[in-house]
């Protein structure tokens, strides 16, 4: 397991701040919007505006630029955006560009898999991976999609998780894995 470690501000040059070899870093941005609207969910058909949208995605994006300035540390990341990033174009090109970054062994995002699945075509498939969540009431599409983004041809490594509340937990066959290829996220 990889050391806490505290990142120096990106804005901000320290040289003296020495990383170890590996690093596995969790990165959760302002995002706090979501298109599904799950009774349980505090983030339900929540809208972020305009100011914190920009505010996220110039996170983001410093994000992705200290990690691909830093060719002597190997990273592992995990995305959990309190919402859904993967309907935010920014989330895709941050995956897109990890994937391909030599030092990012994977890159993987937690995801209900409402939007498209295309964007996946662009990355470097044996180190991006999806973690995707089964929501009550909307297992149809999530389950849809899934299966599309773990077909033969996207290669992409996934895991399943499942988002409920004891009395809205209802397991459907629609959502079992149909892949061998499924891996942890991390």
């Amino acid at each position: 397991m990889s050391p806490t470690v505290d990142l120096p501000d990106p804005l901000r040059r320290r040289p003296d701040t020495a990383l170890p070899d590996h690093l596995t870093l969790l990165y959760r941005g302002p995002l706090a919007s979501c298109d599904y609207d799950c009774p349980y969910c505090p983030f339900a058909k929540r809208r972020d505006g305009p100011e914190t949208l920009r505010a996220d995605r110039a996170a983001l994006e410093r994000f992705t630029d200290w990690v691909a300035g830093r060719p002597g540390t190997r990273f592992s990341v995990l995305f959990t955006p309190w919402g859904e990033g993967l309907t935010r174009s920014w989330y895709c090109r941050a995956l897109i560009r990890l994937s391909h970054l030599p030092q990012v062994e994977r890159v993987a995002i937690q995801t209900n898999l409402s939007g498209r699945t295309a964007w996946l075509s662009g990355c470097d498939l044996a180190s991006v991976a999806l973690w995707t969540t089964y929501h009550p009431g909307r297992s149809h599409t999530t389950a849809s999609s899934a299966r599309r983004a773990r077909s033969p041809r996207s290669g992409s490594g996934s895991a399943w998780g499942w988002w409920a509340s004891p009395n809205t937990w209802r397991p459907r066959a629609a959502c079992a894995p149909t892949s061998p290829r499924t891996s942890t996220s991390g």
